[in-house]
């Protein structure tokens, strides 16, 4: 506990063995509008967020990276700028050229374009957050992904570590995505 009284090592995991029922309902809920913006096939991620939700009380800066995700899911980009402190970085791992979504980014125009990068050269196929650790102003998401590169049509899976750094207001000042480079690099090469 930090001074303040707050418990600064929440974490939240959704791994429940009886999940499967609840994510094949929600599943459908979800699947159209999600398909046609992401051409996802695998919705897990959105009963993996609506346990997390209903179980656990959230601080407010887990509930944003969750409302994030769930934005995400909709295709509504709007939502997760709008989340974003004005001189917000952006931070996503692989090699600048080759990658097209890979780089820094910076404000809201770059948090924009950073999306409009991964949703013109991806095609998800799972995007599973597993858990959410809060360390005061810091909550980190470990998230399973699979997604095809459009051009190359190579699978490239992971487990991604996504950092976002909040300010005082409850907006996000930073985000920063750590995972395997080379095998993004190597999903991207011709």
């Amino acid at each position: 506990m930090d001074t303040h009284g707050h418990d600064l090592n929440r974490i939240w995991s959704v791994g429940w063995a009886s999940r499967e029922h609840t994510f094949a309902a929600l599943n459908v809920f979800f699947n159209i509008t999600f398909k046609q913006f992401f051409k996802m096939k695998a919705l897990s991620f959105f009963s993996a967020l609506f346990l997390a939700t209903s179980v656990f009380s959230q601080s407010p800066n887990v509930t944003t990276v969750q409302n994030d995700f769930a934005a995400f899911g909709k295709g509504d980009i709007q939502t997760i700028v709008s989340s974003t402190a004005d001189n917000v970085v952006w931070k996503h791992f692989g090699t600048q050229g080759v990658v097209p979504f890979a780089g820094i980014y910076n404000g809201h125009e770059g948090v924009a374009r950073f999306f409009q990068n991964v949703g013109d050269n991806s095609q998800f196929t799972l995007f599973e957050p597993q858990n959410f650790t809060e360390n005061g102003d810091v909550v980190v998401a470990v998230v399973n992904l699979k997604s095809v590169a459009i051009s190359t049509g190579k699978e490239y899976s992971d487990t991604v570590e996504m950092t976002f750094t909040f300010d005082a207001n409850g907006k996000i000042t930073s985000w920063e995505a750590k995972g395997d480079a080379k095998g993004l690099d190597a999903a991207f090469t011709k």
